[in-house]
């Protein structure tokens, strides 16, 4: 009511209108943000705290950091106070390095920085280096200072003065306060003016007061703390025409012609004051005669409450509004001040005018914005219909030039629909070049969302690396635990069936200890939790050793490889594919496991991958193009084989996931160890796609009929059944290559000509958005027109056999 009422009094200046409240220092910061959202010019005729003053906070950082022997919090509080370094962008890095690696305490901090995370290839580790050491010598100063056994608060203080002016503090103080008052900030210019003074007038009464006094570095922060919070400073209004906000006891009016008096309820105005004491209003009376000077007494501030209150309802010349509340926050019911009594008796054709009931029409242009959204909203879900008070509100703001632009922008907010445009042929060449490079991962993300793709690979936005045990450094760490074991075993020429259950958990120790030693730049040695985590971790992998040297001796295959990498810097056919003329895909790889058997003149081949995650094998998936990495490793790998069997047939014998778990055994009263060994292997089995074709399984025979059932497959009269899922046919295998490689052929060819849409996959229960990264950025939202998923059907093996020969599946949003 107040803004329209300032607005409404037309050729009535701003500095002719006041506002003036109780004692209630929240109406004032209400009516603040009520005016700065209507942009009305104000001034607060107040005292502000320096508690939050830059130059205090870096004070008070810098001696905490000190006392927290350096540690994150404290020394980002000091280097974002503003008066450390202007190098915004190198703070940022040098907070992004200390989150990665976990950089605590003094001594890290004084020692060189050399590591690199990942992610942080890019790093100048020079320049970095270079800022730490400029951002840490005044606090290194300040350090030594504070840790002197005969420091006292006289030292103690200049070793602060001696750390601000290292950084420069008071000049920059000045460069603020020039800014600020470029930039019309005058309350902020008027306080940085001030600031500086104040606080070495401070210094100066500590000195002067407790100089030769030792104490604690904790108690020097209070002392001074207790300073800083009894340092108030206050401004005169810079400019002339602007509304003044103040209290009945501080501010002083002249020419005042609107008076707004706010507050105006029992107990606030005049303020009732505690009356308890030691000393009665008789007591008071008793010392003043003796010329003793006191606080005044309840007569007296009563007289001075209501000669205040004369000097304000006098002022205005034209027009008085007092103003009252019928409640309070809670919703508890309050009383009018008696004032309001006294005014009605000296002015009987006084009315009272309620405000803020639900008929009531906005009467601001903030409560006029509120009512326009709402109404748009309205309208868009049919939940609202366009009444007359609506349009013409609408009218009314379209027709000022000052919120007409507001109106569009909320019209089209209120009526966005979401279409699906790409970034062009011409944009995607200049972003990703004519060569698309990567890992089978990259076309499996476009596949579930491109526009998530386009985030990665296109922006290559990344999450801020942090030191701390995520999912993803769990599957780093077993899988560079289990292929140390291997290749261990094979350095030493020790097969996996052949170690006994003493030498393999040594074994596995070691290679355990090896690994997460040096993983994360010590990381697993950081704390308790990440202690216990690395026991985990040697259990798991001494299980995952004992369940695969289990399954090898089951069958003919054996290990000829760990951690085998291949590219198109290989040559090799399924890593290197053509999409046009002058466009083409490579990709990049690392398979944990390659077996082989050879018989004869055939060499057959099997690929395990390692999981720490709950993946399974789906045919489906791969169909959706969501699942491809193991269809194309064994591509690859059959062509490398190839080249190193060149007299032998090379054949696919089976793509599988193994996953790393400690699974548990409800034992039962008859279970022998020997009966829970074999249901432990029964979970801990492999699970993919084999190959039905004869001569495949007289290898794999023993393994499939085995207890463990290492490989889920379906056997009937010595035959497999492809239509069970993880089964097919040496020619089902090539369709599956065949298929794979038309399916990557095409999203290449989609990502190289702009296709960046947010329509992510959806298959049952499971959507590209669950673990998706980015959801602060795509704003994909299912109740905004527009945005929707693609719908994935869950289809039968047979039916996606038949759909990957020709035609897709019913229900297929593609």
């Amino acid at each position: 009511a107040i803004s329209s009422a300032v607005r409404q009094n037309g050729g009535v200046r701003f500095r002719e209108i006041a506002v003036i409240t109780g004692d209630l220092p929240g109406y004032r910061h209400e009516i603040a943000g009520r005016f700065r959202a209507e942009d009305i010019p104000f001034f607060m005729d107040n005292k502000k705290s320096i508690l939050e003053n830059a130059m205090v906070e870096f004070i008070r950082s810098a001696l905490e950091a000190v006392r927290r022997d350096f540690d994150y919090e404290s020394m980002f509080r000091f280097l974002k106070t503003g008066l450390v370094s202007a190098d915004r962008q190198g703070l940022d890095r040098l907070e992004n390095y200390c989150v990665a690696l976990g950089i605590r305490g003094f001594k890290r901090w004084d020692s060189e920085w050399e590591a690199v995370y990942r992610g942080g290839k890019d790093l100048n580790l020079d320049e970095l280096n270079a800022l730490r050491r400029r951002v840490l010598a005044p606090l290194a100063e300040l350090r030594q200072a504070m840790r002197r056994e005969d420091r006292t608060v006289a030292s103690m203080n200049e070793a602060v003065l001696a750390c601000m002016e290292t950084c420069g503090v008071e000049e920059k103080l000045e460069a603020y306060r020039a800014y600020f008052e470029e930039t019309g900030q005058y309350s902020l210019a008027k306080e940085y003016e001030q600031v500086f003074g104040r606080v070495m007038e401070l210094f100066e009464r500590l000195g002067a007061l407790l100089g030769e006094e030792k104490v604690s570095l904790k108690e020097y922060e209070e002392i001074l703390d207790a300073g800083f919070g009894e340092i108030q400073v206050g401004v005169i209004p810079a400019t002339v025409d602007r509304v003044v906000v103040g209290d009945i006891t501080r501010t002083r009016l002249d020419e005042i012609r609107v008076l707004f008096f706010l507050g105006v309820n029992e107990g606030i105005v005049p303020v009732r004051k505690d009356s308890r004491g030691l000393l009665t209003d008789m007591d008071r009376e008793a010392f003043k005669r003796l010329h003793l000077e006191l606080a005044p007494t309840s007569r007296e501030d009563s007289l001075t409450q209501r000669y205040y209150l004369y000097l304000m309802l006098t002022k205005p010349s034209e027009r008085l509004v007092l103003s009252y509340s019928l409640s309070d926050a809670s919703g508890k019911g309050r009383r009018p001040s008696s004032l309001i009594g006294e005014m009605k008796r000296m002015f009987p054709r006084l009315r009272i005018r309620e405000t803020g009931g639900a008929d009531v029409e906005p009467v601001s242009v903030t409560e006029g914005r509120e009512e326009l959204i709402s109404g748009l909203r309205g309208y868009v879900s049919g939940s609202g219909a366009a009444d007359e008070k609506f349009l013409r509100l609408y009218r009314w703001f379209l027709a000022r030039p000052e919120y007409a632009g507001m109106v569009e922008r909320l019209t089209d907010a209120a009526f966005y629909s979401y279409e699906e445009k790409g970034i062009g042929r011409a944009a995607a060449r200049a972003l990703y070049g004519p060569v698309l490079e990567g890992s089978v991962t990259r076309l499996e993300r476009y596949a579930a969302c491109a526009y998530a793709h386009f985030l990665s690979y296109g922006l290559e936005l990344a999450e801020r690396q942090e030191y701390q045990i995520a999912a993803a450094d769990l599957g780093n760490l077993f899988h560079s635990s289990i292929d140390l074991c291997f290749k261990e075993m094979e350095a030493r020429g020790i097969r996996a069936s052949e170690l006994d259950p003493q030498q393999r958990r040594d074994l596995v120790r070691e290679c355990v200890g090896r690994v997460t030693s040096e993983y994360g730049n010590t990381i697993l040695g950081s704390s308790a939790r990440n202690r216990y985590m690395a026991q985990r971790i040697e259990r798991m992998t001494d299980r995952t050793i004992w369940a695969l040297a289990e399954q090898l001796k089951k069958g003919d295959f054996e290990p000829a490889g760990f951690e085998v990498s291949f590219s198109a810097a290989d040559d090799l056919q399924a890593m290197r594919i053509r999409l046009s003329e002058e466009e083409e895909l490579r990709l990049r790889g690392r398979i944990d496991r390659l077996d082989l058997c050879e018989d004869g003149q055939r060499v057959y081949v099997k690929i395990i991958d390692y999981k720490s995650g709950g993946t399974q094998f789906d045919l489906a998936a791969v169909y959706y193009g969501l699942q491809l990495q193991l269809v194309v490793y064994m591509d690859a790998v059959m062509e490398l084989t190839a080249r190193s069997h060149p007299h032998s047939e090379v054949a696919p014998a089976g793509i599988f996931y193994y996953h790393i778990r400690d699974p548990f055994v409800d034992r039962e009263p008859d279970m022998t160890a020997e009966n829970i060994e074999t249901e432990i292997l029964r979970q801990l089995r492999m699970d993919g796609l084999v190959n039905s074709d004869l001569e495949v399984i007289e290898h794999l025979d023993r393994q499939i009929q085995s207890k463990s059932d290492v490989i889920p497959v379906a056997v009937k009269d010595g035959l497999l059944q492809e239509r069970y899922s993880s089964v097919a046919s040496g020619r089902r295998f090539e369709l599956l290559r065949r298929y794979v490689r038309e399916q990557m052929k095409k999203d290449g060819r989609e990502i190289l000509s702009g296709r960046i849409g947010a329509r992510p996959h959806k298959k049952g229960g499971q959507t590209a958005c669950d673990y998706c990264p980015y959801h602060g950025v795509c704003g994909f939202d299912t109740r905004i027109s527009g945005y929707r998923y693609r719908h994935f059907p869950s289809i039968e093996p047979e039916q996606v056999w038949e759909a990957m020969e020709g035609g897709e599946p019913d229900g297929m949003d593609r």
